[in-house]
Parts: structure tokens; C-alpha cells; sequence
């Protein structure tokens, strides 16, 4: 599909304020730029109080003290500390005093230290995700109607004073003292000859390389729970969906989530007749979201006819004003954009959400990433492929049609007959629960791994599109959460376990 036709198309389906889009888009970076501009969003840490000749001479007495072989990790662990410590801590002296006698040669306890504080913050950190697990159930799980009270719990960080307190108490500045922080390239080039112990050390200086005050960590909560509050609960009734025929699509009670239902959606209906005019209806709603002048009265409301192309709004037989959703979706991304570069003044290297994320989260440098997008844009194989499913369509290709799933054998069966399958099969999150071993012994696991795992997993029933959730401690099970309708799991929701 070329570039000219795909522009008049669009011309004749967008929404009417479809320019109101691209200003608004304007708008978000333009709000962006000043955003990280502002003295308000970036706050000073406090800096640290050892000056240059203060480590020297500490790395020089330790050096003294415990050989040359320790050359690295003093190096590493005296100016870690330095970084980190302030005026609070002590004085210079208390700072050379801690090292000198806090710093580890011995392995033997090395060793002992590691294996307390793996067993310790086993507990406090397992314990503290089962309470933040707990208070978020009403929030993440399909329990019924959200009081306030579960948005307050919901964005409270039970443990955004743990780093404070182990600053305080000097168990952080042992951690960075003798355990050093590698860079991602350290460990792509160091890590290869690691044993797991090694690693474990590793992972142990990852730790504390930052000293963030416990207020930014809650509000980095609290906004990220009205955040995902806000997207758990964002569903379109595709039954209340009209074209400009007045014409219902879609069956009775079909409520997606958008935007992960939407395409599944759209993605489902390839195999049918009309399945066009239903994939451009759903188009048009993911358009409405993105300008933001969807009704809000349509957003999680099954009360109101919706026709996503006009954005014509009906209850009944009378006409409704609708009331655009008016940039809160964008909001939100700035509140969370603001919150994150909050942080930023406290890491000393990773000094940006993007090199945190791809240095200390993902662990895969930027690079290389970067590299792979641009060997996937660049490939020819995209155009073969697109001209193959536009010639499988029997039509020029639609924006949508990047979510083409034709290329999946389904052995003739259609999403209905699938939807009749899984509810029959799990009509409640418990049933799949009970059915989780013989899952796992049909995809290969020997008996005795099947019937382990499955004892390990909860299956609930999510508000939103659902997620896994990884045990926080030995003690705990695994949470595997999906969409579990009142009539039963549909192929949807199956397909997200």
C-alpha cells in the first residue's frame, strides 16, 4: 500500500479532530521538553561530604592493611561508599574509621556476611512483596467495585523506608563497601567466568547504588498505581458499538480491555465474514482513545450506543452531548514521566530512566538493541511479507493489519468454537488452577515437575489484562492472573494465561 492511497483513506475515516491529534501529540512533547527543563521536576541530592584526598588515603591504608590482591574491590567499594555517604552518616573521619574496620579480606566471612544477607533480605523483601501483594488484591484481582480506601492502600510502598533505614544503620555502606557494583559491560565481559557465587556477589552490589528519599519512592508508588488503576479499568463494550447504520457488530456482553482485548480483537477476525468492518470500527475507537475525545461516558459504561466513527453518542432513542476523555491518558504518562526524572539527581551514573532501564533492569545495552530494531526495519523481508498478506486479504494493507495473525495454523477452528471450549472447560480461575498439571505434563514436564509447579501457582481472576506475579519468597506461590468472565474464561483470556 503506498504512502498517497493509505493518506486518503485515512482522510476519509479518521475522526473529525483527527488534526486536534497531531496537535496534541505536539502539545505532549513540547509539555515534555519544558517538563525536563523545570527546576521543580529536577531535585538536587545532597552531595557527598568525602573529599578526594579523604579516599585516597583510606584506599592507600587498606591497600597497606590487606595486600595488593584486594587492589579492585577497595578501589571500587571505598569510592562506592564515598558517593553515597552524607553529612548525616558522620564526618570524614567517621567515614575513614567505618572502612577501615567494615572492610572484608577474610573469605570465610565474606562469605558469612553474603549468606546473612541473603537469608535476611530474603524475609524482609519476601515479605514485604506479599504485603504490597496483599494490600493491591482488591486493586489487580476481579473483586467487585473499588472503594477509595483500596486506592490509598494500593499506592502505598510498605517498604519505601527499607533503603533510609539500612543507610542509617551502615548495612548498605557494608554492602558497598565490600561488594562491588559492575557496569553492564563489566558483567557482559567478567560474568563469563563467573561462578554463582560470584554472581550472587554481583547482584548483591547491584543493591545500593543510589540514595533516594523515601517520599520520591512513594509518590513513584502512588503514581504508578493510579496509573495501572486507571488502565485496569479502561474497557470499551464493543456490544454498545454502532456504525452508521446503527448497526450492532459485535455479540452481546463482549467487553474488551483496551488496548490489549482491542487487538485480540481485531486480531480474532481475520477468519470472518465481516470481520473488516469490525476490525475498522475497533481501529476507530483506538484512534478516539489516542486523540483522547472518546466519550468518557463509554469508558467502562455499558450504558451508552457509541458510534466510534461519527463519535455520535446515543442512550436508547435521545441523542447524548458526549464529554471528550480530554487528555487524562496523557496526564497520567506525564505524572508518570515527572515522578521517574525525580530520580534521576540520585544515581550518580545511571542518571536517566532509559539507562536504568536498559543497564540495571533489562541488562542489554542500548546499542545493541537499537541495532536489532534497525536490522528488523531495514529487512526486505517486510515488504514480501506485507505484499503476502495483502494479497491474502484481497486489499491494500490497514494500519491494523500489522497485528495479521494469518500465518498461525489454527487447525479450522474459529474463535467462537474456541470461546465455547475454554469457558465450558474453566468456567472459574479455580478450575484452570486444577487443570494447571496435566497443562504442564502435555507440554513435556515429567510428572513429578508438573505436579510441583501447579502446587506453586494460584490462578485469580484480573480487573485488568492480566499478569503474572513471581513469588517475592520461598513461602510464597506464584500468581498467574487472566480475564475470567462470569460465564467462564473466554479464548481471550486463556490465550493471556
Amino acid at each position: 500500500m503506498n504512502i498517497t492511497s493509505f493518506n486518503n483513506y485515512e482522510s476519509n475515516t479518521k475522526p473529525q479532530n483527527y488534526m486536534s491529534m497531531k496537535n496534541l501529540i505536539l502539545l505532549t512533547i513540547v509539555g515534555l521538553a519544558f517538563a525536563s527543563c523545570s527546576p521543580k521536576v529536577k531535585e538536587i541530592s545532597e552531595s557527598s561530604p568525602i573529599t578526594e584526598k579523604t579516599i585516597n588515603s583510606v584506599i592507600s591504608q587498606l591497600l597497606d592493611k590487606h595486600g595488593t590482591d584486594f587492589e579492585f574491590r577497595i578501589n571500587r567499594g571505598v569510592n562506592q561508599t564515598a558517593a553515597l555517604w552524607r553529612q548525616s552518616d558522620g564526618s570524614e573521619s567517621d567515614f575513614e574509621d567505618f572502612c577501615l574496620k567494615r572492610f572484608i579480606s577474610d573469605q570465610q566471612e565474606l562469605d558469612l556476611v553474603f549468606d546473612r544477607l541473603e537469608t535476611n533480605f530474603e524475609y524482609l523483601y519476601g515479605y514485604m512483596g506479599r504485603i504490597g501483594f496483599e494490600l493491591n488484591r482488591q486493586i489487580h484481582e476481579d473483586r467487585g467495585p473499588i472503594h477509595p480506601i483500596d486506592q490509598i492502600f494500593g499506592a502505598y510502598s510498605p517498604g519505601a523506608h527499607v533503603q533510609q533505614d539500612f543507610y542509617d544503620n551502615k548495612i548498605a555502606f557494608i554492602i558497598t563497601l565490600n561488594f562491588p557494583n559492575y557496569s553492564l559491560d563489566e558483567k557482559n565481559t567478567l560474568g563469563k567466568e563467573w561462578t554463582g557465587r560470584q554472581w550472587g556477589y554481583a547482584r548483591l552490589g547491584d543493591m545500593y547504588t543510589a540514595r533516594i528519599p523515601a517520599s520520591i519512592i512513594q509518590e513513584n508508588s502512588k503514581v504508578y498505581s493510579e496509573g495501572r488503576l486507571y488502565i485496569s479499568e479502561y474497557n470499551i463494550f464493543a456490544d454498545q458499538l454502532r456504525n452508521d447504520k446503527g448497526e450492532q457488530l459485535f455479540p452481546d456482553g463482549m467487553k474488551l480491555l483496551s488496548h490489549w482485548n482491542i487487538r485480540d480483537e481485531i486480531k480474532s477476525n481475520y477468519d470472518y465474514e465481516n470481520g473488516l468492518a469490525k476490525q475498522e470500527m475497533l481501529y476507530n475507537v483506538m484512534l478516539r482513545i489516542i486523540s483522547q475525545d472518546i466519550p468518557r461516558q463509554v469508558i467502562n459504561n455499558a450504558e451508552f450506543q457509541w458510534n466510534p466513527f461519527s463519535n455520535e453518542l446515543m442512550q436508547g432513542e435521545s441523542k447524548v452531548t458526549a464529554e471528550p476523555e480530554d487528555l487524562v491518558r496523557y496526564q497520567h504518562l506525564l505524572n508518570n514521566f515527572n515522578a521517574m526524572q525525580k530520580l534521576d539527581p540520585y544515581y550518580p551514573t545511571l542518571d536517566t530512566y532509559i539507562k536504568r532501564r536498559f543497564e540495571n533492569s533489562m541488562e542489554i545495552p542500548l546499542e545493541e538493541v537499537e541495532g536489532l530494531f534497525m536490522e528488523y526495519a531495514a529487512s526486505p523481508l517486510i515488504r514480501e511479507a506485507g505484499k503476502l498478506i495483502s494479497k491474502r486479504l484481497g486489499r491494500e494493507l490497514r494500519p491494523f493489519d500489522l497485528w495479521y495473525n494469518g500465518f498461525i495454523g489454527r487447525g479450522g477452528v474459529s474463535e467462537d468454537q474456541l470461546d465455547k471450549i475454554t469457558k465450558k472447560k474453566y468456567p472459574t480461575a479455580e478450575a484452570m488452577k486444577k487443570d494447571l498439571s496435566r497443562i504442564l505434563l502435555d507440554l513435556g514436564y515429567s510428572k513429578a515437575d508438573a505436579e510441583f509447579l501447579a502446587s506453586k501457582i494460584e490462578v485469580d481472576a484480573a480487573r485488568g489484562s492480566g499478569h503474572a506475579m513471581r513469588a517475592s519468597m520461598r513461602d510464597m506461590t506464584a500468581h498467574l492472573r487472566t480475564r475470567v468472565a462470569a460465564d467462564g474464561m473466554d479464548y481471550k483470556g486463556y490465550n493471556i494465561a
